[in-house]
């Protein structure tokens, strides 16, 4: 019964995705502990050392934010989809929730502009249009 319902399977998913996870994890700290330790014994010379940038999470921060976007813009969708657009409001053909592309845009404008800090933000306007409707 438990398996029937498609949410259900896909929790039971992940969480056997998570202690899979958890074990291989264990298993490579016990065998970088010990190459460690070999390393602690025989460090490099002091010049050899360069400097490096690690950017292999890169794309897993990218992949994070845009599915971030993509869940609050689905939210964006269903709670404010449904308000008329009017020309000359704050709710209008370019700030609105009713297409994907375009709460996915709103969102990037509510983004930028709340990183910047302008002092005209106008997506307070926008909010208290959403909620008057």
């Amino acid at each position: 019964d438990y398996f029937a319902d498609a949410w259900n399977t896909f929790d039971a998913l992940i969480v056997v995705g998570s202690i899979v996870d958890i074990v291989i994890t264990e298993i490579n700290v016990k065998q970088v502990s010990k190459e460690s330790s070999v390393r602690i014994f025989n460090p490099k010379p002091a010049g050899k050392f360069k400097f490096k940038v690690n950017t292999s999470a890169l794309p897993y921060v990218a992949l994070l934010i845009a599915m971030l976007f993509f869940i609050y813009a689905v939210i964006g969708m269903q709670v404010f989809g449904k308000i008329a657009m009017v020309d000359g409001t704050s709710i209008n053909r370019n700030n609105n929730f009713q297409t994907f592309p375009q709460a996915v845009l709103l969102l990037f404008r509510f983004l930028d502009l709340l990183v910047n800090g302008t002092p005209g933000w106008f997506g307070l306007d926008i909010l208290s249009s959403c909620n008057h409707r």
